[in-house]
């Protein structure tokens, strides 16, 4: 237990920011999920409304991500890492929905 006043104020300070920082991290990760589920409609059924969703659910996640990088929360290169991901694999599905229909009409 800490013995003097300031320790004690800098115990109840770190809970605050603990706090803040859990709800804010928990927030980054709904949105991350919720973007890699738009991606994993993209994969089943990719049409136009899919892919700008998933855009828009990506921006949206990317966004959130900084904010928590400007708070110190998260790392700048994490955060890059994440949302780069993110595009990769959304990139990924169209690739792989195009190359169905290539080979769909390759032979026909």
């Amino acid at each position: 237990m800490a013995n003097t006043k300031s320790a004690k104020k800098a115990i109840r300070v770190s809970e605050r920011k603990r706090e803040i920082n859990r709800s804010v991290i928990s927030r980054i990760r709904t949105i991350q999920k919720k973007a890699r589920i738009a991606i994993e409609k993209v994969v089943t059924e990719n049409n136009a409304e899919n892919v700008a969703a998933a855009k828009t659910a990506i921006i949206a996640f990317e966004k959130e991500v900084k904010k928590g990088v400007t708070k110190n929360i998260i790392k700048l290169n994490t955060a890059s890492r994440r949302v780069s991901g993110l595009f990769s694999s959304l990139k990924e599905a169209q690739n792989q929905e195009t190359k169905k229909v290539a080979k769909e009409e390759a032979t026909k």
